[in-house]
């Protein structure tokens, strides 16, 4: 016959007894969960200033590098005023050339060989001969009127211009040789810069 074991009682003060009876064995009804707190939102407005002061610095500084790249270059008038006074300082020495030649100066453009067109986009190009003199001229046209780029910083549009051009006229003198003596012709040449565009306001 098996006799079953018995477990020996725990020691337990009355103090601990009276905890335990005290403890409720359900959960409370009037417990409430914690709140859970929701992560901040960034601000919009920050945000948007700081955009906007940004892309303002991004075009000051795109312009402040063009500005730059403009000292360098010549620009389009400086380069319409550079092609008229190399085209009529051309005629100026072909006229001398055609002179020494033929014994006269030549009355056309064409007649100097020089390839220049009597009329180019800004320009008209015309020569008129007296007796000892050759007279050549680069006059702007009138009317003209341009499109230009206008661009700030990453933003551009056209605009109509009309560009300020001046003009040229040269001329060729012969100097009287002693006829006694087997010299070549001796030139002087001019080239004058004026503002006008209508030929007739020359004389």
């Amino acid at each position: 016959m098996q006799t079953q074991e018995q477990s020996e009682p725990l020691a337990c003060t009355v103090e601990e007894i009276e905890i335990a009876i005290e403890l409720p064995t359900e959960p409370l009804l009037d417990a409430q969960p914690l709140p859970k707190t929701a992560p901040a939102k960034p601000k919009l407005y920050p945000l948007l200033f700081q955009f906007l002061l940004g892309f303002i610095a991004l075009n000051f500084g795109i312009e402040f590098f063009r500005f730059l790249g403009g000292l360098a270059s010549c620009g389009t008038t400086k380069a319409s005023l550079t092609e008229v006074k190399h085209y009529v300082g051309s005629m100026n020495r072909a006229q001398q050339a055609f002179y020494l030649d033929n014994h006269q100066f030549a009355n056309t453009v064409e007649s100097l060989g020089l390839g220049i067109n009597t009329q180019t986009s800004r320009f008209n190009y015309s020569t008129h001969t007296l007796d000892n003199a050759a007279l050549s001229y680069g006059i702007p046209r009138e009317g003209i009127q341009e499109y230009r780029t206008v661009s700030w910083g990453v933003f551009s549009w056209k605009k109509k211009i009309q560009p300020e051009l001046k003009g040229y006229i040269g001329a060729v003198f012969v100097i009287p040789q002693d006829a006694s003596e087997n010299q070549d012709s001796q030139f002087v040449d001019i080239l004058c810069e004026f503002s006008t565009t209508k030929l007739n306001d020359l004389a």
